[in-house]
């Protein structure tokens, strides 16, 4: 019942004030009391019932609203009380709430028995290739030189095992570091024997070098399909074995670049796209690109005993550049392609990086005629090296 129902009982409008509501309560009363119709049943149990709802309509409107005898606002009419809401819709929202609970619990139940399952099933396929690398560890491990022992245990803190360190030793914890490896990497079927645990421990240690994230990608199934697109799935595992470190990097590039796809751009000017604040040196190296037309060079200078960045520049295919080196030993790194794909990207996975060494005692001679891009990058007078990834 609300205020607007109980008032029509009593034949009265919204504005109603409490005076007015019990003279209307004691007439209706006084024609419909069940006294005045004994002589006739029929009337007098519609009396009776009729009575029953005036009775109710009173009593409400004497608990809601009723304390005074000034007139209510009518925009009370419209707001039921919290006990009559309740009454309304505590059975339904309880019903509601506990189906809620149901659901929520069920869906909670089945997650976590996913996550519970996917874990004990990794677990297992864990402990399965330690089985299988263990066939040949213990009586092959034992056989290792102090020096072997050594190699192996840079490798694997290279790659971020915790082996107790590089002591020579085939402890405990060494042992478990090869477990983890060769079951991390199992995919490429590292562990054949010592001798092979061995090579590839080191190409992966050398790889992470230059592709900290390789241990992520060697593990992504989706990596492992590409890769059985780029080779004979049934070479494809002594393929990686045998490959050079760096060329193994530029295959990770393919992948990486093949993943996050990114969008060409427009060339930089050839110029300086930042340097540190201080001012450089006086001497002036020039990188001539005039005979690279179609090839353009993405350059950082480095100071080679604190590693710190010190210039960053570009060179179009035909230009030249006058850069400024400041005293000391620097080293200059550069990339080179044809598409531009931005600082993070460079030129693609079809980049070629290079590093020159710049000792500050040669700069004089260095300055006196430029430095011809082209011919140096034919020549193997600098060392490929890296990543796009790490540039």
């Amino acid at each position: 019942m609300d205020r607007r129902s109980a008032l029509k009982i009593l034949h009265l409008d919204t504005s109603a004030s409490i005076h007015e509501i019990k003279q209307s309560y004691r007439k209706l009363a006084a024609r419909y009391h069940p006294d005045h119709h004994a002589q006739n049943p029929v009337t007098a149990k519609k009396a009776g019932e009729k009575m029953k709802e005036l009775n109710s309509a009173y009593a409400w409107l004497l608990d809601n609203g009723g304390q005074t005898d000034e007139a209510v606002h009518p925009a009370f009419d419209h707001q039921p009380s919290a006990t009559t809401t309740f009454q309304r819709f505590s059975l339904p929202l309880l019903v509601f709430l506990a189906l809620l609970v149901v659901v929520i619990g069920g869906f909670f139940f089945f997650t976590f028995s996913r996550v519970e399952n996917q874990f004990e099933k990794e677990n297992k396929e864990r402990s399965t290739a330690h089985v299988e690398t263990a066939l040949f560890l213990p009586h092959e491990l034992d056989n290792l030189s102090h020096s072997e022992i050594q190699k192996l245990q840079q490798g694997l803190t290279a790659l971020g095992y915790e082996i107790g360190g590089v002591d020579g030793f085939m402890g405990p914890k060494t042992r478990a570091g090869i477990q983890a490896y060769c079951a991390d990497f199992r995919v490429f079927k590292p562990c054949g024997s010592v001798a092979a645990a061995q090579n590839n421990v080191q190409l992966h240690a050398t790889v992470i070098t230059h592709q900290p994230e390789w241990l992520k990608i060697a593990q992504d199934g989706q990596f492992h399909t590409w890769l059985t697109d780029q080779e004979e799935a049934e070479h494809v595992h002594m393929a990686i074995a045998m490959m050079p470190a760096l060329e193994l990097v530029k295959l990770i590039d393919q992948y990486r670049f093949m993943t996050f796809a990114p969008s060409q751009q427009q060339l930089p000017t050839t110029g300086v796209l930042w340097q540190e604040s201080k001012p450089l040196g006086s001497t002036i190296l020039t990188l001539d690109a005039g005979k690279a037309r179609g090839h353009h060079f993405y350059l950082k200078l480095i100071q080679a005993t604190t590693k710190q960045d010190v210039v960053y520049g570009f060179v179009r295919g035909g230009d030249q550049w006058n850069i400024a080196l400041p005293p000391g030993d620097h080293q200059l790194k550069i990339a080179v392609g044809d598409e531009w794909y931005g600082k993070q990207y460079l030129f693609g996975p079809e980049t070629h990086i290079l590093l020159l060494d710049l000792q500050g005692a040669k700069l004089p001679s260095l300055s006196q005629q430029p430095l011809d891009l082209n011919t140096l990058i034919q020549s193997n007078q600098i060392t490929p090296t890296g990543s796009v990834f790490a540039f």
